[in-house]
């Protein structure tokens, strides 16, 4: 090391060796595609569809009923087993009735989608039409 005029410590060694960090036999810039069928990918479709559906009517017809029924046997377990543990049993229903809503608030296949972004873009227009009348 030298130091210079300015006070600078500068170290003039060169390394004799190139460092590699990498994976022994890694093909550099190559990945693994893994690429589906257009059957299997119909499929999978189909099961995503069917899944959205089914938390969707999970979640309308017995969310709330649960819910009710999961309240009262909290304040029968509160009693029996303990605070802890009731709440834990309630909120086990809760947790389930989340899900089922947030499963059901997917898209499930690209009709849902287009008509979502039709709603959405015809809301804005109509939005910015009545504060334009408002404001003109």
């Amino acid at each position: 090391m030298i130091v210079t005029e300015e006070g600078y410590f500068v170290d003039y060694e060169v390394q004799d060796f190139i460092d590699h960090h990498g994976v022994k036999g890694q093909k550099w810039g190559i990945r693994q595609q893994h690429q589906l069928n257009k059957a299997s990918r119909k499929k999978e479709r189909q099961r995503h569809a069917k899944q959205v559906q089914s938390a969707r009517d999970r979640y309308d017809t017995s969310a709330r009923s649960n819910y009710k029924k999961a309240k009262a046997q909290y304040k029968i377990d509160k009693r029996t087993k303990g605070r802890a543990s009731a709440m834990r049993t309630l909120q086990k229903t809760k947790d389930k009735n989340i899900a089922d809503f947030n499963k059901g608030m997917e898209y499930k296949d690209g009709k849902e989608v287009a008509t979502a972004i039709a709603l959405g873009a015809a809301g804005a227009i109509l939005y910015t039409a009545i504060a334009m009348k408002k404001y003109s």
